[in-house]
């Protein structure tokens, strides 16, 4: 019996990852007015109502998969950080820089979701703020000034961190756009390179003491 208990929670779980995966793809591609229940459905391999049974709504589901995009980016952008500076290794923000550009080439929908809701004013752009910008924005303010050692100016991390996350998700999700117009891939390793020189550059002139933070 519990065997069979458990087979079902696995299965059930299993369902919600594929819907959950199917809808972050949706969402992030055609947007919350563009997306329907059942092309989720059908890219998720299961019936409306399965996805029914699991998100009562399209809005429910909606923020389930914001929830669990940006979740699941967060983790990534953690570990990574982590590894990255440890003692002897990459400087603290150079890591953070690093990390947050890969974890936005591994997850296009944590790249392109708040740019499609944020080009509007509506409850769903309000809720990725409140949800998690806010959390967000207050973490990274914590971990330059942890990294410092002394007070961080709320200027000097709302500069920092849009060049950072801006940069980097413009590079990143408008690439179709760049490589026609430019005729250059903005997600290779070059382009990415001197991004971030010129964060450096730019940063280590106008606040200082962030140099160390930035190069070795």
């Amino acid at each position: 019996m519990t065997q069979n208990v458990t087979n079902r929670d696995r299965q059930k779980e299993q369902s919600r990852r594929l819907v959950l995966e199917a809808a972050a793809n949706a969402f992030a591609n055609h947007g919350y007015d563009g997306a329907s229940m059942g092309a989720i459905a059908q890219d998720a391999g299961l019936s409306k109502a399965s996805v029914l049974y699991h998100f009562e709504s399209k809005q429910a589901l909606w923020e389930a998969t914001v929830d669990d995009v940006f979740g699941r980016a967060i983790d990534s952008l953690m570990a990574k950080v982590t590894r990255s500076s440890a003692p002897g290794g990459t400087p603290p923000l150079a890591a953070l820089i690093d990390a947050f550009v890969a974890v936005c080439q591994e997850n296009r929908p944590y790249v392109l979701i708040p740019i499609v809701e944020g080009i509007k004013d509506s409850p769903r752009t309000d809720y990725i703020a409140r949800k998690h910008l806010v959390g967000h924005s207050a973490a990274f303010r914590r971990f330059l000034e942890q990294s410092l050692g002394q007070p961080v100016s709320a200027e000097m991390a709302l500069h920092l961190q849009n060049v950072v996350a801006g940069g980097a998700q413009l590079y990143i999700g408008l690439a179709p756009l760049w490589t026609s117009a430019l005729e250059r891939d903005t997600t290779e390793a070059k382009s990415l390179d001197e991004f971030r020189a010129f964060i450096t550059q730019t940063f280590s002139t106008r606040f200082p003491g962030l140099e160390a933070l930035l190069t070795s």
